[in-house]
């Protein structure tokens, strides 16, 4: 009886062992070439910035393990594929890096590495950019980014307060650029155009063309988002990323 059990439990051992080593094939596998899989999930991650030293990447990739593993610990996202990129103009001003989701399968992070305080965006923000970005992906397989100016912003006043449950952190600088009046003004002038499917983008959240302040979309979108979240204090950023956008109306 001794023996069968011994033998027993080596046969589990070797199936166990076996399965595990199919799986990291697998994982490779679905990463390709050019990428690595991120410890404990189902996504990737490709460095095809050329610029970052090994120091760099080893904790770029440690910030990303750690935010896609808080991220699914309360909103499951499957099959991404995370890519640090070069491109300087398109990072956010005065933090050397920026977040972009193209599609609900990529994120992209773009890092200038001659930003003179890169550690500390990296060591403060990457984290949080992740979870916001990953945010995005998860809306896109439900109810889509949306196409209209409210849609929009209802996605990015979503995305930073999910960044903010999963990361712990305060609001963002974006989120909150306009109090008060100033606030309220815009979000009057916006509510008159936010069901347009022609609104300018890149004015209303980058302040590009400069008759907008930079991040004003930003700042209307989370604050709608935090006034539901009041109003409904059992939901949780993580719970509404199927929520139509008209829920947050007011």
């Amino acid at each position: 009886m001794r023996t069968y059990n011994t033998i027993s439990i080596l046969f589990v051992i070797s199936v166990l062992t076996f399965l595990s080593q199919c799986s990291s094939s697998d994982r490779e596998q679905m990463c390709g070439a050019g990428s690595m899989s991120i410890a404990g999930t189902n996504s990737c991650l490709s460095f095809e910035h050329k610029g970052l030293s090994d120091t760099q990447q080893v904790s770029i990739q440690d910030k990303v393990a750690q935010a896609m593993l808080a991220v699914n610990r309360i909103m499951p996202v499957d099959n991404l594929l995370i890519r640090i990129i070069d491109d300087p103009r398109l990072v956010i001003p005065g933090l050397g890096i920026g977040g972009y989701n193209p599609s609900e399968t990529e994120i992209l992070i773009v890092i200038d590495t001659s930003f003179t305080d890169l550690e500390r965006s990296l060591e403060g923000y990457l984290f949080p950019m992740i979870a916001h970005e990953a945010h995005h992906t998860k809306r896109r397989l439900s109810v889509g980014y949306g196409t209209t100016l409210f849609e929009a912003m209802v996605s990015e006043g979503l995305a930073d307060h999910f960044s903010m449950q999963v990361a712990g952190i305060e609001p963002p600088p974006w989120s909150v650029v306009l109090t008060g009046q100033e606030l309220e003004d815009w979000k009057g002038i916006a509510r008159m155009v936010w069901h347009e499917t022609s609104y300018d983008h890149d004015a209303w959240f980058f302040g590009i063309g400069d008759s907008i302040p930079s991040w004003t979309a930003y700042a209307v979108g989370y604050d709608m988002v935090n006034t539901y979240l009041h109003q409904n204090p059992n939901r949780k950023p993580a719970d509404l990323h199927d929520e139509p956008a008209s829920s947050f109306e007011f």
